[in-house]
């Protein structure tokens, strides 16, 4: 009778630790080795200290590593078992009014938000400056770096930045 309870036992402890081995949290992935780019340039995963996994199929990547990296910051919410991403992202404004400007191997192109502004309120400019000639150049800025020249019809006001 011993012996037989004594098996039981046995028995019952072999299939209750196969049901805890096959219900672990624990999963089997693949080490990824590839590289990672933030607008086109390579990173160095190395300064990181992390793996790139492969999963039936999905990479893995360190989340806080990807959103750094992006201009996030990562937030891990203990009691809540949350992760929070914040990224400040500029929204796309469409201009209402756009001026180009070539002069000799630059085209300058200036954007507006609107056309007309009122008294106190902010202006959404933007610019580029496009470098239309064929040998490398060095771009650097003396004093002032800037010149900004705002004006109704009447009068002009000129900026040094």
């Amino acid at each position: 009778m011993r012996k037989k309870l004594l098996l039981a036992l046995i028995a019952g402890g072999c299939i209750s630790v196969a049901s805890v081995a096959s219900s672990s949290d624990s999963i089997r992935a693949h080490l990824f080795p590839r590289s990672i780019y933030f607008n086109n340039q390579p990173t160095n995963k190395q300064n990181g200290g992390f793996e790139i996994l492969n999963y039936n199929g999905s990479v893995y990547v360190p989340i806080r590593y990807i959103a750094e990296n992006m201009g996030g910051k990562v937030h891990y919410d203990e009691a809540k078992k949350d992760i929070y991403i914040v990224r400040h992202v500029n929204k796309l404004t469409k201009a209402e009014i756009s001026v180009s400007k070539q002069a000799d191997h630059f085209m300058l192109n200036l954007h507006s938000e609107k056309e007309t502004y009122k008294s106190n309120e902010i202006m959404n400019l933007w610019g580029s400056l496009v470098y239309l000639g064929e040998e490398e150049i060095t771009v650097g800025h003396g004093d002032p770096i800037t010149f900004l020249q705002f004006g109704t019809r009447k009068e002009f006001l000129l900026m040094n930045l």
